[in-house]
């Protein structure tokens, strides 16, 4: 519950590069993935299933805003088999 907490509260400050490795992902298929977030600049969300699934997105053409990075970070995860996808990184 406590890190639950932690990583929330990070969130909503606009979690940092160094925070990413606090992750903890249910699917381990998701690693690949989660690496090549963390290597990439910019604005950033990652999302992640509560058991499977995963998806990201960076700042790029159409994807200017947090919230529109969010968004796409979430249907990805879904798209990608996640249950209840949810943030559970981003870089502002």
């Amino acid at each position: 519950m406590k890190v639950r907490l932690f990583l929330l509260a990070a969130m909503m400050l606009g979690a940092s590069p160094g925070l990413a490795q606090s992750v903890k992902l249910a699917d381990p298929s998701c690693e690949g993935p989660f690496q090549r977030y963390q290597a990439a600049p910019g604005l950033k969300a990652f999302a992640a299933g509560r058991k499977t699934g995963c998806g990201w997105q960076r700042q790029g053409p159409g994807f200017a805003e947090i919230e529109a990075i969010r968004a796409q970070a979430i249907r990805q995860c879904t798209a990608n088999g996640g249950d209840q996808c949810r943030i559970v990184h981003q870089v502002r």
